[in-house]
């Protein structure tokens, strides 16, 4: 569900007031696919420097015409994020449980996200807070907003994003961190108490008190096919069951100070033409959607979690 797939271009052309106009065939089907099987759906994403068409950012949705100031930018903005979300609630009630309200806003640098970014071109880092400011205004109550991003296990930029959502929090206006550990098979370590871990990640977000989802989880083999070794199977299927141990020992469930709500893989087969020329070896199942050793790991680490529960 993003700007690239919902704006409707001919239309918001042609719009009487100014605003965009949004066309949701591309993303009906799953809902419709949701709301027939009692399926919640994460909504991603409200605002992101990426798959945003150009257009929209400039007068009269013409690129050969200047930006557009922060006022309109701001309106148009409002007017998006209320067409999506009441179109989602009307149509299909219950079926997203939560948004991704802004994706990716902070570099690794823990500096704004400024270049090839024309929210913040725009609207400085403002765009950030509005954004969050206008979803809490059309979301209903139980409908938790998210912020979410990557690489969030380097020091500075997860200060950055810390930062950013304990001045959110503190104006009611985000409920949770999604953190996308789209990552390797070496690095970063994951259960150790070193600075850049994943455990000293978690347990940083987890004194903001908000809820902590596990968006977009992969580890990646990379390189071609010659390099999906016997030996880097096994090795990607150990990350993942370190990393779901180390989930459950964190989750506030299990006595550990994170309230972990979600846990979402990245994809579901490897190869999956994503994007263009996209082949990655990171997901459960190989690109004949067999079942690869990581899917197993992945399962064991919850039954070996919970046969350590029954033995105590």
């Amino acid at each position: 569900m993003k700007q690239q797939y919902l704006l409707d271009y001919e239309a918001t052309k042609a719009s009487k007031n100014g605003m965009p106009v949004c066309k949701f065939d591309s993303c009906i089907p799953a809902l419709q696919f949701c709301k027939e099987n009692g399926i919640k759906m994460r909504g991603h994403v409200l605002v992101w420097h990426n798959q945003t068409p150009e257009w929209f950012f400039h007068k009269d949705y013409d690129v050969s015409k200047p930006l557009v100031d922060a006022a309109t930018m701001e309106r148009r903005l409002e007017s998006y994020i209320k067409q999506v979300i009441e179109f989602c609630q009307k149509n299909y009630p219950g079926v997203v449980y939560c948004w991704d309200v802004v994706n990716e806003a902070i570099l690794d640098d823990g500096s704004w996200r400024e270049i090839n970014n024309n929210w913040y071109t725009i609207m400085k880092e403002k765009y950030v807070e509005k954004a969050f400011y206008y979803a809490r205004k059309y979301a209903k109550k139980d409908v938790a907003l998210f912020y979410n991003d990557y690489n969030v296990f380097l020091p500075a930029k997860r200060e950055a994003i810390y930062n950013l959502a304990q001045k959110l929090k503190e104006k009611g206006l985000i409920d949770g961190l999604g953190l996308q550990p789209t990552v390797g098979l070496n690095y970063p370590e994951l259960d150790s108490d070193d600075i850049d871990s994943f455990k000293t990640t978690l347990e940083t977000f987890a004194k903001l008190g908000l809820q902590i989802h596990i968006t977009e989880l992969n580890f990646e083999i990379k390189g071609d096919e010659s390099n999906r070794t016997p030996e880097n199977l096994k090795k990607q299927a150990d990350r993942y069951y370190e990393m779901m141990k180390l989930l459950l020992k964190e989750d506030t469930d299990n006595g550990g100070p994170c309230n972990i709500t979600c846990v979402t893989v990245f994809g579901i087969c490897d190869d999956y033409p994503l994007y263009k020329n996209f082949k990655q070896c990171m997901y459960l199942w190989d690109k004949n959607c067999n079942p690869k050793p990581c899917f197993y790991s992945f399962l064991q680490a919850g039954l070996d979690w919970k046969a350590s529960l029954l033995s105590k």
